[in-house]
């Protein structure tokens, strides 16, 4: 039976948006009465309408885009709502504080690529179906710019996790290492093999160009089922490799030295991200381009299998980089002979007893690449990068 009416949250309680109980959220936004909300200057009022979907509290604001929680008002469900905003490029037109203008009318041509290649994205994305990477369900072209919507999910990403388990395992200290177990590290790897295997291997293949543990979410199961690793944040995704010149957009520690550099990628920039991914969540530290050190000098108890792995995983070359899947089967090798916990080593650095194994060739140090400033021109090429923001999409959902 098909109810006729439904009760849906009213956002009456803006702007105060209290509730008697300041520890409940509210019923409209999801903010508790005694959380403040850092409203961007340029964020769309509470209230204003996209795609049908009313706007509430601002999640998140990076370089490139504001992230709204939204309300469906016919189906009374939550959304994320993207919306594509460069703040250096655009203003909201002063007195609506809803149209998107340009600061500077020589920017014309960039912007309307950008945004073309933005809802490009969208389109992409929103044909993509696999359960380990999150929906796109709608886009939408309104207030003069471009916006997505994705579902509202509950849980945390793998940094808010790895953060918890460090100040749990270590009293707090905020130097621990070997943080996550095997198995644990397994069931956050083997979702994002599969994820990534299926995005590579479209045709052109589609990279995600962010991977780090801010980008990989632990969406809760409402029923009490297992968590759901997802991809999410596609900061950087390409549709086609070497379409145009990428553009330097990376994520320190997380970024192959192609990517620094700004030269040629595909799936082994996405395959580095991952073994870079590992590499932290087991040794608590980033893995470094100019001086990467074996897993094992930094923890332990790392199985020798497993510490080659990364390595290979980690090649400053692309080409020298094996297929993503031979680091899950180390995992499994180092799991099958009884490597499920890792200890961390008696100080930061020192040798384990559990080192590289015999004939494990040195690493290369790569040379540092020189810094030089983002220019205007490689817009066009990452106006995607809207959806980069470190995880903010869904941080501090895991309540409500």
């Amino acid at each position: 039976m098909i109810p006729t009416a439904m009760t849906v949250p009213s956002m009456s309680c803006q702007p105060g948006c209290a509730t008697p109980d300041p520890a409940q959220w509210c019923a409209t936004c999801r903010r508790k009465e005694a959380e403040p909300e850092d409203r961007a200057f340029d964020a769309l009022a509470r209230g204003v309408e996209v795609g049908g979907l009313r706007l509430g509290r601002v999640l998140g604001q990076g370089g490139f885009g504001i992230t709204y929680l939204a309300l469906d008002p016919l189906l009374g469900t939550w959304r994320v709502v993207k919306e594509f905003f460069p703040g250096d490029m655009v203003r909201r037109e002063p007195g609506s504080q809803r149209s998107v203008r340009l600061r500077s009318r020589s920017e014309a041509a960039t912007w309307e690529r950008s945004l073309q290649q933005f809802l490009e994205e969208a389109r992409i994305l929103a044909g993509i179906s696999h359960p380990h990477v999150v929906p796109v369900t709608q886009f939408v072209q309104a207030h003069d710019t471009a916006y997505f919507v994705m579902p509202y999910l509950q849980g945390e990403t793998v940094e808010d996790r790895h953060q918890r388990l460090v100040a749990a395992r270590d009293g707090g200290t905020g130097d621990a290492r070997a943080v996550w177990t095997l198995p644990e590290v397994r069931a956050v790897l083997a979702p994002l093999v599969d994820a990534l295997g299926a995005l590579h291997g479209r045709t052109p293949p589609l990279l995600h160009r962010d991977i780090k543990p801010d980008n990989v979410y632990l969406a809760r199961d409402a029923h009490g089922g297992a968590e759901r690793p997802l991809l999410i944040d596609f900061g950087a995704a390409r549709e086609a490799l070497g379409r145009s010149k990428v553009s330097r957009v990376y994520t320190p520690g997380f970024a192959p030295q192609e990517q620094v550099l700004g030269e040629a990628q595909g799936p082994a920039t996405d395959s580095y991200a991952v073994a870079a991914t590992v590499y932290y969540l087991l040794t608590n530290t980033r893995p470094s381009l100019e001086a990467l050190q074996h897993p094992s000098r930094l923890v332990g108890a790392i199985p020798p299998v497993l510490g080659d792995a990364l390595l290979a995983g980690l090649a400053p070359r692309a080409s020298a980089r094996p297929p993503l899947r031979a680091l899950l089967e180390a995992v499994d090798e180092a799991l099958a002979t009884g490597g499920r916990t890792v200890r961390a080593s008696s100080g930061r650095g020192s040798r384990s007893s559990a080192g590289p194994r015999k004939g494990t060739p040195p690493v290369p140090t790569p040379v540092a690449p020189p810094r030089r400033p983002l220019p205007w021109g490689v817009w066009a090429a990452f106006a995607v990068a809207v959806l980069a923001g470190g995880g903010l999409v869904y941080k501090g959902l895991a309540e409500g």
